[in-house]
């Protein structure tokens, strides 16, 4: 049984040393719209979750303007469903960058766009722009293409349940074991 340990110990860290690394990110679209003075906006996706299926986007916000109101909107379709992690109307003062994070949880597969729209509230006027993405899911809800991030994740899921099955089925077997000496010598009668 130690052996059996060690080796998949060892075989985890030789195969998921990717995992181990600088989280890497997808970078799609840094959209930085030439005719707008107010934002510069890059939109970036992480890594899809195995178990939940949820994709994080990172929005990226380098304000060009004093914007006291700011409000940020995530859009997509009905079968998109957003978490923002963000207050609803942030302060920027011109120069700031900050970012902030949504999670999507897919609901159905096709093709489907995310939208971040980042306005700025002023009096007389409203300054607005937005960064966007088309991610294509499968039938399962698995971004297309699937990243090596994501397959890397799915073996490791695979290989931690088998762990944990085989460590429960051990500690039940032993459990059976000893509770069966117990309850034979409870059930014996006295002679």
């Amino acid at each position: 049984m130690k052996k059996i340990f060690i080796f998949l110990t060892i075989f985890l860290l030789v195969c998921c040393k990717p995992l181990f690394a600088q989280e890497t990110e997808n970078s799609f679209v840094p959209t930085s719209l030439a005719g707008t003075k107010s934002f510069e906006l890059t939109l970036t996706r992480s890594s899809q979750n195995p178990i939940t299926k949820s994709i994080t986007y990172v929005l990226k916000i380098k304000s060009l303007i004093d914007s006291p109101k700011t409000e940020i909107k995530w859009k997509s379709d009905q079968s998109i469903i957003f978490k923002p992690s963000h207050e609803r109307f942030l302060s920027l003062n011109e120069g700031a960058i900050i970012s902030v994070k949504a999670t999507v949880k897919p609901k159905a597969s096709g093709t489907h766009k995310i939208t971040a729209t980042v306005n700025s509230w002023q009096p007389g006027t409203n300054y607005e722009n937005s960064a966007e993405e088309n991610i294509t899911l499968s039938k399962d809800l698995v971004v297309q293409p699937v990243s090596s991030e994501y397959s890397t994740s799915v073996i490791i899921m695979y290989i931690a349940l088998l762990i944990f099955s085989a460590v429960g089925i051990f500690v039940l077997i032993k459990l059976v074991k000893k509770g069966s000496q117990k309850a034979k010598k409870w059930l014996t009668p006295p002679y």
